[in-house]
């Protein structure tokens, strides 16, 4: 094992090679920057209800769903620092702040480009450890262990050969599954691979699945929308 702490400057050239070949995966030449925003536009599927769900996420850490559900049109959004909630039927509308608890979901599903590349680009705050490689499926992967400032511990899944992001365990502090998410249905957008499904089992074993139609790379995303709204 290999600790890194703070950057990925690091002594270890495995740890060093794979981000560096994880970095490649995430730009193209059409893109050549990389991922700065997506619109996502699919179903998202919760304990047997399926409902049309548009995600908006602009790099490091903003995100935005708007869905429709039994007539009430919601937006959940976290700007970077604070989570908002605004719900809409008919006349009535209530627009609250995001309550995190124990786990903050928002925060964690708002981290746009991952630790791993977040570190890689001199983020401080995030500790990168590197475990012996796993095999899944007939597939190795390289397992790399995220922890940041926030408390957050990711454990992150790569393909050994394509290095793409296959799964990604939320690990509870005392290091037990919080949840886990399987991404597949791998499409190049852009030249980009994205992933158009990714199933989250959490400990309990309740599942949430998203499928993406259409993704949108690099599109023009305002700031403005993500911020609570006054009305």
């Amino acid at each position: 094992m290999t600790l890194l702490w703070g950057t990925a400057q690091a002594t270890d050239a495995k740890l060093q090679d794979i981000l560096h070949r994880y970095k490649v995966t995430q730009s193209s030449a059409l893109h050549p920057e990389g991922l700065q925003t997506l619109i996502l536009k699919g179903t998202y599927q919760d304990d047997g209800k399926k409902i049309q769900i548009t995600t908006i996420r602009k790099a490091p850490n903003k995100l935005r769903d708007e869905y429709e559900e039994d007539g009430i049109k919601t937006i959940i959004a976290f700007n970077g620092e604070t989570g908002w909630q605004r719900r809409e039927k008919g006349d009535s509308l209530s627009i609250r702040d995001y309550e995190a608890g124990d786990y903050d979901w928002l925060m964690e599903n708002a981290n746009f480009q991952t630790y791993l590349l977040r570190a890689f680009a001199g983020e401080p705050g995030i500790t990168l450890r590197l475990l012996e490689d796993v095999e899944e499926g007939g597939r190795v992967m390289h397992v790399i262990v995220a922890a940041s400032d926030s408390g957050m511990t990711i454990k992150y899944f790569l393909n050994r050969v394509s290095l793409y992001l296959e799964r990604l365990d939320v690990l509870n502090p005392d290091g037990t599954l919080l949840k886990g998410t399987v991404y597949s249905d791998y499409r190049k957008i852009g030249g980009i691979p994205l992933a158009h499904r990714k199933e989250t089992t959490k400990a309990t074993g309740e599942s949430q699945i998203h499928i993406w139609d259409t993704i949108e790379v690099n599109p023009t995303v305002y700031s403005f929308l993500f911020e609570k709204p006054k009305f």
